[in-house]
């Protein structure tokens, strides 16, 4: 694919571009002439994880003079700094032709994203194409198991695509956390894992598996009296809760999980009527303007039915919920924000979070006897399985007849 610079802010494509990739281009003087000081700067984003095999840039200097640093960067690491003359990089000095000034040569694997950026030492370099060879992404495909069983498979619509991950079922203990890249029995810390409702980018056909955590038995209801106190708010359908603070009019739910202290706020119910929401562990209030979300003390109506209960507005004779999942086709992602209703009828709830002490427990298997998971020897862990014990131990696995 060949970026041709049509003036000091944009390029024109040519070649065979990726879908969804987005070019922007800019120049600090004119078109593509960077004289000393100047900088002219293009950028690549959404090239959805390709395979770069060449960068080169299209440039010719004055008659007898022209000098800068070239930066290339791909993800946001460095590549290649070309630092010298335009005779250094070419052998002469050229005023009339457009001469490839080679940046990279060989093969950078899942690029999402490529910046050029010329800075000029010397007048002038001038700039005519940018030109990319490169090899499109392959579309991977991911196994998800739950538990001991294969729950489905997500195939990438192309390559780099992603994939978008979906939640798991709940058990009587164990409540769904999110997608481990590995394989574990039991952990008393939170392993690395993507939530659900995200999207996914494998880099080769890969398995992730559905993580718990155990539940607190606080959390086996949602409250049906409301009073002022530190809550969950939570979507029982979905089991994703508020989370965090409003940015950019908008908030990013979460997996239900009462031990995350982004998840918890205060709620201050004035007669049931309204009601005041304010995050915890930050201090910051959350409130609205007009149609987005806003850090700030404002009242919410409340509406509450049994263990029901739903916080919105009212703007212009309509009603607007703090509505948790969101979906955004475009970026193919979930997001809270307030959303025009014409019912209050919502699988919204609060839930108490966890307060006590206790070292929580996460585990990829809850579907073990009883759903409980019992430690054995030091650093060794046994999982009934039927007539059979599981002994995993320094990450080895042995089957053996239950006495």
């Amino acid at each position: 694919m060949a970026w041709t610079v049509q003036s000091k802010s944009s390029v024109s494509s040519d070649g065979d571009v990726p879908g969804g990739v987005s070019a922007e281009y800019g120049c600090s003087y004119q078109k593509g002439t960077v004289r000393a000081g100047d900088e002219a700067v293009f950028c690549l984003s959404g090239l959805g994880g390709i395979t770069i095999e060449k960068v080169d840039v299209y440039m010719h200097s004055n008659k007898t003079a022209g000098a800068g640093t070239i930066t290339l960067t791909m993800d946001q690491q460095p590549v290649m700094v070309l630092s010298g003359t335009f005779r250094d990089w070419t052998g002469a000095y050229d005023n009339t032709d457009y001469h490839p000034i080679t940046l990279f040569e060989g093969q950078s694997t899942h690029v999402q994203e490529m910046t050029i950026s010329a800075v000029g030492t010397a007048n002038s370099l001038y700039i005519e194409k940018y030109v990319i060879s490169y090899q499109p992404a392959q579309a991977y495909t991911v196994t998800l198991m739950c538990g001991n069983q294969q729950c489905a498979t997500l195939t990438e619509a192309s390559g780099g695509a992603g994939v978008l991950l979906p939640t798991a079922d709940d058990y009587e203990k164990w409540q769904f956390v999110g997608w481990s890249p590995t394989e574990f029995w039991l952990s008393h810390t939170m392993p690395e894992h993507a939530k659900a409702g995200t999207t996914y980018f494998p880099h080769e056909n890969t398995t992730l598996w559905a993580m718990w955590a155990e539940q607190d038995q606080q959390e086996s209801g949602y409250q049906t009296e409301l009073q002022s106190g530190e809550y969950l708010y939570v979507n029982r359908e979905t089991g994703m809760a508020l989370s965090g603070v409003p940015a950019n009019g908008k908030m990013t739910p979460a997996p239900t999980d009462s031990s995350d202290a982004d998840q918890v706020y205060y709620i201050e119910f004035q007669d049931n009527q309204t009601a005041v929401i304010q995050h915890v562990m930050s201090g910051t209030y959350i409130g609205y303007s007009g149609k987005e979300l806003a850090a700030g003390k404002k009242d919410w109506l409340v509406h509450h039915d049994g263990d029901q209960t739903l916080f919105y507005i009212e703007l212009s004779g309509k009603q607007y919920v703090l509505w948790l999942n969101v979906w955004d086709s475009k970026t193919q992602t979930v997001y809270t924000a307030l959303q025009e209703t014409s019912t209050m009828v919502s699988p919204m709830g609060l839930l108490l979070p966890s307060t006590d002490g206790d070292e929580p427990t996460y585990t990829c298997h809850p579907e073990a006897e009883d759903n409980a998971l019992i430690p054995a020897l030091e650093h060794e862990t046994v999982v009934p399985f039927g007539v059979y014990e599981i002994h995993v131990k320094n990450g080895e696995k042995h089957v053996r007849l239950r006495n």
